[in-house]
């Protein structure tokens, strides 16, 4: 009898312990989407303010699903009711039409997926190098009388450009042969540079697969 009771209780005890491991797991999953959404609520937390204040200098700031040609942000709406359109959604381009400060620059620069950056005037050298942040940037667009070729050779470490629009008097032939290590450039258009049609041919021969325009007026937008 005492054996037979023995036997009986181990399932119990074998049980209770893979109920154990089962509330553990549970648990650990549990503290991991807490965690991401905690991370997240930061994340946007952060880019709510970099949105706030760059709307205060007339700026047009794109998200993602704007970008994808969706007309609504992601999620379903309760949740955009509790958390915010922007909470499932990442800026990725923004146009600001005056100068910003340096730290204006700076703090739209740290947007994790900036890919789109338009800029009007009020740049130099310093400022350029403030966009080193924005690693993953696709597009940049900027027009300055004050960016020499030390500005314009802080953008050949950002790997990640295939466009660029150049509008700064100083820009010489010089400098854009400075861009010769972005490999994945494919488009550069130059308006009212020092850019000579000589130097624009030597960038097209180092970067065969990149289209080198001297133009009147920009095409590039958002």
């Amino acid at each position: 009898m005492a054996a037979a009771a023995i036997n009986g209780a181990r399932p119990s005890n074998r049980g209770r312990k893979w109920l154990s491991l089962a509330l553990r797991a549970v648990a650990v999953v549990a503290a991991g989407v807490l965690l991401a959404i905690a991370w997240r609520a930061n994340h946007v937390w952060h880019q709510r303010a970099i949105v706030d204040h760059v709307a205060t200098l007339d700026a047009h700031v794109v998200y993602d699903y704007g970008r994808a040609g969706i007309d609504h942000p992601p999620g379903p709406s309760w949740l955009r009711q509790l958390l915010g359109d922007d909470f499932l959604a990442d800026v990725v381009g923004i146009e600001v039409s005056i100068p910003a400060s340096d730290e204006t620059l700076a703090a739209i620069s740290a947007l994790p997926h900036l890919k789109f950056l338009v800029l009007r005037e009020g740049l130099d050298d310093a400022a350029m190098a403030l966009l080193l942040d924005a690693r993953e940037l696709e597009q940049l667009q900027f027009a300055s009388p004050l960016v020499t070729d030390a500005g314009l050779s802080q953008l050949a470490r950002l790997k990640h450009l295939t466009r660029l629009s150049i509008g700064a008097p100083q820009v010489t032939d010089n400098g854009l042969l400075l861009l010769e290590s972005l490999p994945n450039l494919s488009y550069v258009e130059l308006i009212a540079t020092g850019v000579t049609e000589s130097g624009a041919g030597r960038l097209r021969a180092a970067l065969p697969n990149c289209d080198v325009r001297i133009v009147s007026e920009s095409p590039l937008r958002l």
